[in-house]
């Protein structure tokens, strides 16, 4: 964990603190041979995963509770900085932290790689993420969906070369760009 991101809480009469953890998390286990640069995690009934929250947190034995404020983001992005290489042979693990929920209609977990691939895994099973537990998620192995870079038919005009223009195709939009 990268030192504050688990918080903690305590509640005492007496000056004798026992902190617990406010939250839990998701622990991936991926192979590959990319370099992972973030993951994001949503729920698929779009759930409030982060932002600003309330702590219940009681004295003695008895459960803490954290509810999410109204407007709180619908993903958590975990930033791997440069990024994180992956192993062929070995899983590397990742642990995202999230408030204690339960994904009623699972989640989607969606990871980046520096080269501009991603891929997307989706639990569609309830899931729940309890207080202080990791939900440990099967390992699998990462492969980019990377985006395809097509040539399609474009309106030529003289002067204006083939390799001027680019279509560039996702899943999600299709997008002409030219450059003159």
């Amino acid at each position: 964990f990268a030192s504050g991101i688990f918080p903690m809480a305590a509640y005492s009469k007496d000056q004798n603190f026992a902190f617990k953890n406010l939250c839990g998390g998701i622990k991936l286990q991926i192979k590959g041979t990319a370099v992972i640069k973030a993951i994001e995690i949503k729920g698929n009934k779009s759930e409030a995963l982060s932002g600003k929250a309330d702590a219940t947190i009681y004295e003695g034995s008895k459960i803490s509770s954290v509810i999410m404020h109204e407007g709180a983001s619908k993903s958590v992005v975990l930033d791997c900085g440069s990024g994180v290489a992956l192993n062929p042979s070995t899983s590397t693990e990742f642990i995202i932290v999230l408030p204690p929920i339960e994904f009623e209609e699972g989640f989607t977990i969606t990871l980046y790689d520096v080269d501009g691939g991603a891929m997307t895994k989706k639990a569609t099973a309830k899931n729940t993420v309890e207080r202080s537990v990791l939900l440990k998620m099967p390992e699998f192995t990462y492969r980019s969906e990377k985006n395809e870079t097509i040539l399609t038919s474009c309106p030529f005009k003289k002067g204006i070369n083939i390799s001027d223009w680019l279509l560039y195709t996702t899943k999600e939009e299709i997008r002409l760009e030219a450059y003159i």
